[in-house]
């Protein structure tokens, strides 16, 4: 993959960045995961791939505005792809919050508010 989104941290950035191809930038913008990780730096220059941070702390309302129209265009035009884990219906989500039933879900758990 060219570009990896991590918004976990801890060992999902581990595997995120072993997705990467060569030339290939990793994003870091979230941490719900873990804040502390360990990456292969020798891996990382031999592919040379870069790691980027994005904290959203200190972006203006254009600035961020300007990146989700990006992001939505990517998506739209097919460079830019989501893994859907799982589809659950909104009377199921109580259940999938709980810590141990999201650890199985590799991907984005989509909410179906359709699904009932």
């Amino acid at each position: 993959m060219n570009e990896v989104l991590d918004p976990l941290g801890g060992s999902h950035t581990t595997a995120a960045a072993q997705l990467l191809a060569p030339y290939g930038t990793l994003v870091v913008y979230e941490a719900s995961s873990s804040a502390q990780t360990e990456l292969d730096v020798r891996s990382f220059y031999r592919r040379n791939v870069r790691a980027l941070g994005y904290g959203n702390v200190m972006e203006g309302q254009d600035e961020v505005r300007s990146g989700i129209s990006c992001a939505l265009r990517a998506l739209a035009d097919g460079n830019m792809r989501i893994l859907v884990g799982d589809r659950i219906s909104l009377n199921a989500l109580p259940s999938v919050l709980k810590p141990e039933c999201r650890r199985g879900t590799i991907g984005k758990t989509v909410v179906d508010v359709g699904l009932d």
